[in-house]
């Protein structure tokens, strides 16, 4: 009978080892797929953005998990076969994941939005301003950044008693006295308020001033404000134009954008009285020098060779501005800058400056070295300084490849003294 019982318990324990060795066989090789999910069935993104989306497949112990995807509107949003979806236009599309195995789905559905640039500040194009009984002035919200998604203002006064303002900023007068027009940012609720002069009678205008140059790169922008003389001309208002719209546009608050190099002629004209102001604007190409123009003393310039090199402030001795740099007549003289970024290798650049020589001896020249992790891959001089005047000195060398950081600097042999102020080093 014991013999019997340990049998029947061999049978028993054989028949459940094979029985749980067929569920884990069944684990392992996997089932059909029966559904599908995707993390939600809505979603928003914005221009340019891209996200990763994921397909859950249930059961987990599915055999085949592999799944395709699909966009309904690949010009608004793209999916690669990884699930990589990307925002490319304003505008909806639904992006759906289907199982290889079963033709399961799940669909989500794409709002593609603007990427929303916040206001961080707001001017107004006048601090003070002026009109009398009776008349009006206008004033103007200047929001940075220009390209803020939302740019709407709401205009307030401190005294409708003595100046009203409406919804587009122009303002009323009422009575003599002096009131406050404030105007706020819809985004952030940003302030910035103007005096308002109310006069019994109409003051003239008798002319109106601009910066004589600004200088800006393409694409970027600087804004222009007119002052308008006297200051309590009671209609300050202005218009402006563009001698050369393909190399610089103005808009109707002062703002101007360089579009490509060269120059262009900006003109402030008044509306009482046309008087007029210019102002040239130079549209350069981008300069790797920081500081070039010595403003914030010898900031920057730290690559030297001797000692004999210092900030000048004789305005004698100075092309633009408050500073140049004085070097030599010590030999093996010399200062500049590393430059180490936003530069092409493989490309030619020009190194520029002005540049006035006083006294006599060996020569004095710009210099260039290029260096690769490896050490120094180039060392080139332009011609020596001759002008005892300022005189706009250059020379061009092509940067080779593998290039990691450009040492550009001064140089002297000694005996001059050299004086050089403004310089840039431009792609050609």
């Amino acid at each position: 009978m014991k013999l019997q019982l340990k049998y029947i318990a061999l049978l028993l324990l054989g028949s459940f080892t094979w029985l749980s060795g067929c569920k884990k066989d069944k684990e392992t090789t996997g089932g059909p797929v029966e559904n599908v999910v995707l993390f939600s069935e809505t979603a928003s993104m914005v221009v340019g953005s891209s996200s990763t989306f994921t397909a859950t497949i249930a059961p987990k112990t599915a055999g085949n998990k592999a799944v395709t995807w699909a966009s309904s509107n690949a010009a608004v949003v793209s999916v690669s076969d990884k699930g990589l979806v990307t925002a490319l236009t304003l505008g909806t599309a639904t992006i759906t994941a289907t199982t290889v195995d079963g033709n399961k789905t799940a669909k989500c559905v794409i709002t593609v939005t603007a990427n929303v640039i916040e206001v961080f500040a707001v001017t107004q194009a006048d601090e003070t301003a002026a009109t009398a009984i009776g008349r009006t002035v206008q004033l103007s919200a200047i929001i940075a950044p220009a390209s803020a998604t939302n740019n709407n203002v709401t205009w307030a006064t401190s005294n409708a008693a003595v100046a009203t303002v409406n919804a587009t900023g122009l303002v009323t007068g009422v009575t003599a006295g002096t009131a406050f027009i404030t105007v706020t940012t819809a985004d952030g609720g940003k302030t910035a308020s103007c005096e308002v002069t109310v006069t019994a009678n109409p003051v003239a205008v008798t002319g109106v001033t601009l910066p004589a140059t600004v200088s800006i790169q393409p694409d970027k922008t600087a804004q222009l404000k007119p002052v308008v003389a006297p200051a309590l001309a009671t209609n300050k208002l202005v218009t402006w134009s563009s001698n050369n719209t393909a190399v610089a546009t103005v808009s109707a608050t002062g703002l101007v954008t360089g579009v490509t190099f060269g120059s262009a002629i900006i003109t402030a004209t008044t509306a009482d009285g046309s008087k007029t102001a210019v102002c040239e604007v130079v549209v350069e190409k981008e300069n790797l020098l920081v500081n070039p123009g010595l403003e914030d003393g010898l900031t920057k310039w730290d690559k030297r060779y001797g000692s004999d090199s210092e900030l000048n402030t004789d305005p004698a001795h100075v092309y633009k501005g408050k500073n140049s740099l004085k070097i030599g007549p010590t030999a093996d003289t010399g200062r500049g800058q590393i430059i180490t970024s936003g530069f092409t290798a493989g490309a030619t650049y020009t190194l520029s400056g002005w540049c006035k020589v006083v006294g006599a001896g060996n020569g004095i020249y710009f210099n260039v070295q290029c260096y690769s992790p490896d050490g120094r891959l180039k060392d080139v001089g332009g011609p020596p300084f001759t002008s005892a005047t300022f005189k706009k000195e250059s020379f061009s060398t092509l940067i080779p490849a593998g290039t990691t950081s450009i040492h550009v600097f001064v140089y002297s042999d000694g005996g001059k003294t050299l004086y050089t102020d403004d310089w840039t080093f431009t792609k050609d």
